[in-house]
């Protein structure tokens, strides 16, 4: 976390938390340098799942192969989530599927935003039309996420199974016309990075510059906790090609300075080293079905992984539940958690 981004969360916590707080901005501090099984502070930050579907079919996203029922959370379920966070700072609604298919996406912004909290959510832009446009702006939304994986019709399309590039591209122009003038919400390009599309990586900080979006923030793909999913896209991932990664972003970076584009990379591990992970102790990931995971990449898919359901019990008595404790301890003192070996969130981020 940046010095700017911790300066403002130390504003919000005033504002809106009071001395408790504050008392819970200290104690989060503590156990990030304690890192204790059993932990006394509570999240100021929740990853919370809208819905599970989706419109397209992506290379390499497991979604559509989840066992899991097709559904979006409803008003109510948040409301009964968010209830159980009263530290919560800033909420994250992205997941395994697309923001925009659920139809009580802005009342949930809406109510988070009447609560003091900052929210945001990332999209495919494929329903990015002029009237949902409107209505991002109007929601007060403090950030999205655009997904474009692709600087060309071919790349992006090959990726993206189901969109269509200049369509895409299309509600993006409208989108950066619409928000013209406005405070928020914070948009930015996301991108991950593959085999497929590496060469393009250098192109695309062009195309995001003539979009009108400042911002472009690149990662790679993970395999989803799955033995089996990593398999499959052994081909199409670059987990051991740490040489191409480091050359791509190098001169992307050089591409972005003369672009007056901002650039950053995360989710790029160096591979080993020190462990930077410390999810399991400051955050979590709740699914739309209500499991709660310890993972922001991994934890889409709760038959994997889940430490207990948000809907039928108490969020205080997972988050310090045993599997809770046991999590921490194996991320602290060994073996590596089997979901975590191939996390590109795990180790340091790669130098560049």
């Amino acid at each position: 976390m940046s010095i700017r981004e911790k300066v403002r969360v130390i504003g919000s916590m005033h504002r809106s938390k009071g001395m408790a707080g504050w008392f819970n901005l200290l104690r989060t501090s503590a156990t990030l340098l304690v890192e204790p099984r059993v932990v006394a502070s509570r999240p100021l930050i929740v990853q919370i799942e809208p819905t599970i579907n989706c419109n397209l079919k992506c290379t390499m996203c497991m979604s559509p192969l989840f066992k899991r029922q097709v559904r979006v959370l409803e008003p109510d379920k948040f409301e009964h989530i968010l209830a159980q966070f009263p530290y919560a700072e800033k909420i994250s609604l992205v997941g395994a599927g697309e923001p925009l298919l659920n139809p009580h996406l802005f009342h949930m912004i809406r109510y988070a935003k009447a609560r003091g909290v900052r929210i945001g959510f990332a999209t495919n832009a494929t329903l990015l039309d002029a009237a949902m446009a409107r209505k991002i702006r109007e929601s007060g939304v403090d950030w999205l996420n655009i997904s474009l994986d692709g600087a060309t019709k071919q790349t992006y399309e090959s990726i993206r199974i189901g969109a269509d590039f200049e369509r895409v591209l299309e509600n993006i122009r409208n989108l950066t016309k619409t928000l013209e003038g406005c405070a928020a919400p914070e948009v930015s390009v996301w991108h991950v990075l593959m085999k497929s599309n590496i060469d393009e990586l250098t192109p695309l900080v062009a195309l995001v510059a003539r979009l009108g979006i400042r911002m472009l923030y690149v990662q790679t793909a993970h395999c989803w906790g799955s033995e089996t999913w990593k398999m499959r896209t052994a081909g199409q991932t670059l987990r051991n090609d740490r040489d191409a990664i480091q050359q791509a972003l190098r001169s992307a970076r050089l591409a972005a300075a003369k672009e007056h584009v901002g650039f950053a990379y995360v989710n790029i591990a160096a591979g080993t080293g020190r462990r930077a992970c410390q999810w399991p102790w400051r955050s979590c990931y709740i699914t739309t079905d209500g499991f709660v995971t310890p993972c922001c990449l991994q934890g889409a898919n709760p038959d994997i992984i889940n430490f207990g359901n948000i809907f039928t019990d108490r969020f205080e008595n997972i988050w310090n539940g045993q599997k809770y404790r046991d999590f921490r301890a194996a991320l602290k003192q060994g073996p590596i958690p089997s979901i975590c070996v191939d996390c590109p969130s795990y180790y340091d981020k790669i130098t560049v």
